[in-house]
């Protein structure tokens, strides 16, 4: 275990209490998983330290910035974990009155790394005048001169939305401006609310109510359905349809015979974990449940995660719809957004096609080709072999085919 003395605060006597001596050791008593400990508070005849528990991983919002990208699922985690913190605190009449992404750590720079709360803060009786960068943060009783319970659950519905849409709901060039944006409340018709679940909105809604008799607790928050589904990764996560439906734009089969041999290879190469991830991402776009995709879902998919236009909708429609039938099946998408660069490789190769290699020999004649891909009409079998050009032999050796698929750009690079 780590420690590091990273407080100290200066025993002015017009404000050193008992009353702050007795906060000293309130603070020094919490002990909860997501809390950062403190170990030890010295005093001297002028300054009191604290040595806590050390937080390798820096603030959670140096994180999201420098991800670029927090899904849904992953934020859920994180303020389950703070509500987890706030629901404690509340068990023992603490209210931790400023909860801002300052206080918010992680315990290593680990991918799961986990959240700890800085909770072991000295309230003096100015604070609110000394916290104008995160006064956006603050509960508008506060400037009343209320501090309940209810003041954290505020704070934490502001790090949520902030973590979601990557700035506060409440902002202003001069801290009155912003004190008057938090007097006012949600913007409810801001267009960043377009691409949010309905479940967050409400549970944003509850936890910014500016009527602190109905504003959700902490207890009940842990309880709510985003907070639920999302932390035990129940819905499919967004940042994971992102990468995927960009896949999905990418896919450059361009005739049927490619779309054909990859359709085959996928079907014997997609783990049954991969296959799992792909069909909630899949279902979560099949808004009316029948199995297929139109292109209304797709494009209402692609607006969402703002990835793609229209006219950008009807070329993924066009690539990857294989037997042309206006829709994309479920085969057919698990084809468009696989990752190729990891598919198309002659080891793997090789082992999807030994069992069509009837003499064993290594090579695929065009008649061991035909019996593995189906659904291909003569004159584009013709094309294919000009396009591969093996000659009259009529045998394709699985570098070839490897080499085919690099040589005709079916996996487009990433940007």
């Amino acid at each position: 275990m780590k420690y590091k003395i990273i407080e100290e605060y200066h025993k002015y006597q017009e404000h050193w209490t008992t009353k702050v001596s007795e906060q000293l050791k309130t603070l020094q008593s919490l002990d909860h998983p997501n809390i950062v400990k403190i170990f030890q508070i010295v005093e001297t005849s002028s300054k009191v330290y604290f040595i806590k528990e050390f937080c390798s991983g820096g603030g959670l919002l140096e994180k999201v910035i420098e991800t670029k990208q927090i899904s849904e699922n992953q934020a859920a985690k994180y303020i389950r974990d703070i509500l987890d913190v706030i629901n404690y605190c509340h068990s023992k009449d603490i209210a931790i009155q400023d909860l801002n992404p300052g206080h918010i750590l992680l315990d290593s720079k680990n991918e799961n790394a986990n959240i700890k709360v800085a909770v072991g803060k000295l309230k003096e009786d100015n604070f609110l005048k000394k916290s104008i960068a995160n006064t956006c943060y603050l509960a508008p009783e506060m400037f009343r001169g209320e501090y309940g319970n209810e003041v954290d659950i505020w704070s934490c519905g502001v790090i949520l939305y902030t973590l979601i849409f990557g700035r506060p709901p409440f902002h202003g060039k001069t801290r009155e401006k912003i004190i008057e944006s938090i007097n006012k409340g949600l913007n409810f018709t801001d267009e960043t609310w377009d691409n949010a679940s309905d479940e967050l909105k409400d549970l944003i809604s509850k936890m910014l109510e500016k009527n602190t008799e109905n504003r959700i607790s902490a207890r009940d928050a842990l309880e709510h359905p985003w907070i639920k589904s999302r932390s035990a990764n129940l819905v499919p996560d967004r940042a994971a349809a992102t990468d995927v439906l960009s896949r999905l734009s990418k896919f450059n089969a361009k005739s049927q015979i490619q779309k054909s041999i990859l359709n085959f290879i996928s079907y014997h190469t997609t783990s049954a974990r991969e296959e799992k991830e792909l069909k909630e991402t899949f279902k979560s776009i099949d808004e009316n449940g029948d199995g297929k995709l139109s292109s209304d879902e797709i494009y209402k998919a692609f607006k969402s995660m703002r990835l793609g236009s229209k006219e950008e909708t009807n070329s993924v429609m066009i690539k990857c719809d294989r037997d042309g039938n206006g829709y994309i099946e479920y085969s057919e998408f698990i084809t468009g957004v696989l990752q190729w660069d990891k598919k198309i490789h002659e080891k793997q190769l090789r082992e999807i096609f030994k069992n069509y290699d009837t003499n064993g020999d290594g090579l695929l004649s065009i008649e061991e080709l035909k019996e593995c891909v189906v659904g291909v009409k003569g004159k584009e079998w013709e094309n294919f072999l000009d396009d591969m050009n093996i000659g009259e032999k009529h045998l394709i050796s699985v570098s070839e085919l490897e080499s085919y698929f690099q040589s005709k750009f079916l996996i487009s690079k990433e940007d």
